[in-house]
């Protein structure tokens, strides 16, 4: 497996290192896992792409929210960019949707709702 589909199976699997998440709008998200920020969102064709934004990740992300088109990353120089059909590896797709919804989950809260929820039974 591909290092980048690795990492994004880590991610998704422990989320307690992703510690904020925003919607940023419609289908796009910036996230912070271990003090990396990111930006994960679906193009028009469902494609999901991953950008690590490795020139501002010491910024706030509301800052570079406030900043920048999280679809403009795509042209950025200073970003890396991993699309999910660059990967010739068949759990490519579900690897990248498990993550979506991980941050989707962290970004609504959800997240803790579950936790509190499942407090009661561990």
């Amino acid at each position: 497996m591909h290092k980048v589909l690795r990492a994004i199976q880590a991610m998704s699997q422990n989320d307690q290192h992703m510690a904020e998440a925003y919607r940023a709008s419609g289908h796009s998200f910036y996230f912070t896992y271990k003090e990396h920020l990111w930006v994960l969102w679906k193009d028009e064709s469902d494609t999901r792409i991953l950008s690590y934004l490795n020139k501002v990740s010491p910024k706030p992300i509301q800052e570079i929210m406030s900043i920048y088109d999280e679809h403009n990353w795509l042209d950025e120089e200073t970003a890396a960019n991993y699309k999910s059909t660059q990967f010739e590896e068949t759990e490519s797709r579900e690897l990248y949707e498990r993550l979506y919804n991980t941050v989707k989950e962290k970004a609504s809260g959800m997240d803790k709702v579950f936790d509190d929820i499942l407090g009661d039974i561990l």
